[in-house]
C-alpha cells in the first residue's frame, strides 16, 4: 500500500471533482490518499464524502502567489515531513510540486494544464494566449517527475512520455440521457448573465447553478465585484449540488456556461452542446471555447460583448437544428482516475525493496 499526497488547486470546482474521482480509484486499489485543498475546492471536497483532508492557503497565480508561496512552501515541507508519503499528486498546485521536489519524493502532476504543455495544439489558437497558458502551466508543474494532462476533447500528446486522460464520467453522470428543452447555467464570477435572457424570453426553463439573487454576490459570497447585473426575470437560482447539477446536465437541452475544462468534457460526454463564455483577459477559458467550438460541440462568446444576448438567441435556434457534433470521449481516452494511478503504481513498483 502507498501513501499518496494530493494537492489541490483552489480555483474553481473543476480540480476538486477530478481529485474525488482520482481519491476514490486509488483507495480501491488500497493505497491511503491524504487531500491538501483550499479555497474553493475545500469546500466540495469537505462535503465529497469521509477522507483525509488538510486545509491549505490556496496559491493563485498573480501577484498574491508571490505573498503566499514562501508560507506554503514552508508549511508543505513540514506536513510531508511528518506524513512521508510515497508520492505527491499535484493538481496545479505549485507548492505541492516545490515540496515534494525538494524532499526528493516522485511527484505527478495531473491536470487541463498541461495540456497546454505537453499536446499537439491546432495552430491557428492565438499564439500569445498559448504562451501564457504554457507559461503559468510551466510555473505550476516545472521539475514534476511525470504528467497526465487532461482534456476535454480526442487529443495526442507531443511527449511520448506523457499521458493524456479525459475526465472520469462520475455515477451521477451515468443515469439516462434525456432532452427536456431545458438550459442548464454555470457562469463563474457570476458574469455573463445577458447570455440566459434569450433562453427565458423563448420560454426556455433556465436552471442557474451557484448563483444568489444579489448582484455581485455567489451564495458564498465569493463571485467578484465584476458580476453587477441581476439575475433575468423567469430563471431558476440553485444551490451548487454536485448530484442535482448532473442530474439537470442529463436531463436539458444545452449549456451555457463558463468555458472551464471540466463542465466542457461533463457536456461532451453527455452530448450537450455549450455555449461556452469567457471573460477578456482569461486566455485558458478563450482557448478552450475555441477548441469546442471548432470541433463542432459548442460556440464560444466573449462576456461583455454587446451582443451576448444575441449570441444567446443564435446559440438557441441552432440547438434546435441539431447544429452540433457529437464526439466518442469516452472510447478514444482513458478515464484519468486509471491514468493517474497507473502512475502511482509505476513508481511505487521502481522503489528499492
Amino acid at each position: 500500500m502507498a501513501t499518496v499526497a494530493h494537492f489541490v488547486h483552489g480555483r474553481g470546482r473543476g480540480h476538486a471533482s477530478r481529485a474525488l474521482t482520482i481519491l476514490r480509484a486509488l483507495e480501491e486499489r488500497g493505497h491511503r490518499v491524504v487531500l491538501f485543498a483550499g479555497g474553493d475546492a475545500l469546500d466540495l471536497l469537505a462535503s465529497g464524502g469521509p477522507h483525509e483532508l488538510v486545509e491549505v492557503a490556496p496559491v493563485i497565480p498573480g501577484l498574491s502567489a508571490l505573498r503566499r508561496l514562501p508560507g506554503r512552501l514552508r508549511g508543505d515541507l513540514r506536513r510531508l515531513r511528518g506524513l512521508a508519503p510515497d508520492v505527491v499528486i499535484s493538481d496545479g498546485d505549485a507548492p505541492g510540486v516545490r515540496a515534494g521536489r525538494h524532499l526528493g519524493i516522485p511527484v505527478i502532476s495531473v491536470g487541463h494544464s498541461q495540456f497546454f504543455l505537453h499536446c499537439e495544439l491546432p495552430p491557428e489558437l492565438p499564439r500569445r494566449r498559448v504562451a501564457y497558458e504554457r507559461l503559468v502551466a510551466g510555473l505550476t508543474s516545472a521539475g514534476a517527475d511525470a504528467s497526465v494532462a487532461v482534456h476535454f476533447l480526442p487529443c495526442e500528446a507531443a511527449d511520448p512520455t506523457v499521458r493524456v486522460a479525459r475526465p472520469d464520467r462520475p455515477e451521477s453522470l451515468c443515469g439516462p440521457v434525456t432532452d427536456d428543452g431545458s438550459i442548464v447555467a454555470y457562469l463563474r464570477d457570476g458574469l455573463g448573465l445577458e447570455a440566459l435572457e434569450a433562453a427565458t424570453a423563448g420560454g426556455r426553463r433556465v436552471r442557474l447553478f451557484g448563483f444568489s439573487r444579489r448582484p455581485g454576490v455567489s451564495e458564498k459570497g465569493s463571485y467578484r465585484s465584476g458580476a453587477q447585473r441581476a439575475v433575468p426575470a423567469g430563471v431558476e437560482l440553485a444551490p451548487f449540488d454536485r448530484e442535482a447539477f448532473h442530474q439537470a446536465l442529463r436531463s436539458c437541452a444545452a449549456v451555457i456556461a463558463t468555458a472551464g475544462s471540466n463542465l466542457l468534457a461533463e457536456s461532451v460526454l453527455l452530448g450537450k452542446p455549450v455555449l461556452a463564455l469567457h471573460r477578456r483577459g482569461d486566455h485558458e477559458q478563450r482557448i478552450n471555447g475555441l477548441l469546442a467550438a471548432a470541433a463542432g460541440v459548442a460556440e464560444a462568446a466573449t462576456i461583455g460583448e454587446e451582443a451576448l444576448g444575441a449570441r444567446g438567441a443564435s446559440f438557441l435556434r441552432r440547438v434546435d437544428a441539431g447544429g452540433f457534433s457529437k464526439v466518442d470521449l469516452e472510447g478514444a481516452l482513458s478515464p484519468v482516475s486509471l491514468a493517474v494511478a497507473e502512475q502511482v503504481e509505476a513508481f511505487v513498483g521502481a522503489r528499492p525493496a
